[in-house]
């Protein structure tokens, strides 16, 4: 694919940008001193180099070229205009593969002689010494904005872009992390695809020197636990580079990018301040909306009861947990939503002011087909967009009434991994039994959810999805800690929808 996943700028795939990652005990001037002879001099010079070591990993250093502008951290493979024909990352090349000949010759000159090869794994440019080390590899990089690209992404097929849509303190990133966790474990955990469906990470799951994927990875592993630590709001200020993951059905292979903003921004859609709104107007593929129980109407009303008044929720309230929701249980009674959502704590006082109101998940979606319409995106939307919807915080709904006492509608809390076959129409049975419930405890206004069906359904396409996830499993701080067992409930369910919506709108999965 010829563009940049980070930005969508197109650009040539024979003028990559590309980063040097070295083995522990190797660096740069090593290698200049043991393999590039004269070539090493002239790399090393003050005149033809400019680079800045990271603070955290002094192996992931990235040069310039002779005959090519230095950027720091970046090797850059650009268009040479010093008479030159190769880029900086094929001049290289040709140094190692002159000294093999030279090796090869009887050169009495010594030097280290690195062969190329790709891993084929990971398809990414390794070079190897007599032994089969790897000394150093070279990752592909946007040749514009130098941020690394996937892998596999020179040779996949397809491309599609997923945004996460939700208010401030949605679960956005919660779902995100919880997803991704111990390498994507949480697909397997849906159960055994129909057709032959690999699912795995885009990234090198432990490299240290790819800063910002590792640092995900760690903080999952921080939050995927009992009474593990959730993440922080996302960056309101910056783009929050995306997470690729690597989708094949057969032989055939995309790359899914999973776009996190801020709830703020989303909540805004200023397209003119922001320029990563510009791309979720007009580069998505399907948009995943995580609906807090915040945004759902049960939030002032016990389940069933259409029309009750709201409650007054305490400043001081907060969430049952799940001991205090198994201690209701044990009794033998239902929970009613009201309840379970916006206990009052003993002692205080109902008469006080409401808390501060905060966006929801329709507003956000609001904003952004808003913006969508004005920028002229809408035929576009109704013509090739997906919408999943998730209940992002499921577990804090299985014991209310209408749900708990519903056999039918006991199968959207397991935890287990499923003895069932994953394909598109078992997913649509499900997805046609939470919008059973959606519409039975009246979770949705009737209207809000015809206005989704309009907007992404304006074909004949099944276009809309409604999922029950669970991220956590179990109550949680707000950016703090679990408050009890990491035992999510079906968090990759939205994903795999889009994934095999997008499979099947490219004629790859089988039908009948």
């Amino acid at each position: 694919m010829d563009f940049c996943p980070h930005d969508f700028e197109r650009f040539d795939l024979d003028n990559l940008a590309y980063e040097m990652v070295f083995a522990d005990g190797w660096d740069f001037e090593r290698l200049c001193e043991e393999a590039f002879g004269a070539a090493g001099d002239e790399l090393q010079s003050e005149q033809s180099r400019n680079y800045i070591e990271m603070e955290e990993n002094k192996r992931s250093i990235h040069y310039a070229v002779p005959g090519v502008d230095a950027v720091q951290h970046i090797i850059l493979s650009e268009k040479r205009d010093d008479g030159m024909e190769m880029s900086g990352f094929q001049w290289i090349k040709s140094i190692f593969a002159q000294a093999k000949e030279e090796s090869h010759s009887g050169n009495p000159e010594k030097k280290l002689v690195l062969t190329h090869r790709k891993d084929e794994d990971t398809e990414i440019d390794e070079f190897i010494d007599q032994n089969h080390n790897v000394i150093f590899s070279a990752w592909p990089c946007c040749p514009y904005c130098h941020n690394r690209l996937p892998m596999h992404w020179e040779t996949a097929e397809d491309f599609a872009p997923v945004a996460l849509m939700g208010p401030t303190g949605g679960g956005k990133t919660s779902f995100l992390y919880s997803a991704l966790f111990d390498e994507w474990r949480s697909v397997d955990y849906l159960g055994k695809f129909k057709q032959d469906i690999q699912i795995y990470s885009a990234h090198a799951q432990e490299d240290e020197t790819d800063t910002m994927y590792y640092s995900i990875v760690r903080a999952a592993r921080e939050m995927c636990r009992d009474y593990g630590k959730c993440p922080q709001n996302t960056d309101k200020e910056h783009w929050i580079p995306p997470v690729f993951v690597v989708a094949e059905c057969g032989e055939h292979r995309t790359i899914i990018g999973i776009y996190d903003n801020a709830g703020e921004t989303l909540a805004k859609m200023n397209a003119l301040k922001k320029r990563m709104v510009t791309m979720l107007q007009k580069r998505m593929f399907a948009d995943i909306f995580l609906f807090t129980p915040e945004s759902l109407n049960i939030h002032g009303k016990s389940a069933g009861e259409k029309g009750a008044a709201p409650a007054v929720r305490s400043l001081e309230g907060e969430v049952l947990t799940l001991e205090e929701q198994g201690r209701n249980q044990g009794t033998g009674k239902s929970v009613s939503a009201a309840q379970l959502l916006f206990q009052l704590p003993q002692g205080s006082n109902q008469s006080q002011e409401p808390a501060e109101e905060v966006d929801t998940t329709f507003q956000v979606y609001k904003a952004l087909k808003n913006s969508r319409n004005a920028a002229r995106q809408k035929v576009r939307m109704r013509k090739q967009m997906y919408f999943a919807g998730a209940l992002i915080k499921s577990d804090l709904m299985e014991h209310m009434e209408g749900v708990a006492d519903n056999d039918l509608y006991r199968c959207l809390f397991e935890r287990a991994r499923p003895a069932e076959t994953i394909s598109l129409e078992t997913l649509g049975l499900r997805s046609s039994l939470v919008s059973q419930m959606i519409q039975e405890l009246d979770l949705i206004d009737e209207q809000d959810i015809s206005d989704i069906t309009e907007t992404y359904g304006g074909d004949s396409r099944d276009s809309v999805s409604w999922h029950c996830i669970s991220a956590l499993g179990c109550d949680a701080e707000m950016a703090g800690h679990l408050k009890g067992r990491y035992q999510p409930i079906r968090v990759a369910e939205p994903l795999v929808m889009v994934i095999l919506k997008r499979f099947r709108d490219n004629g790859w999965l089988e039908e009948g």
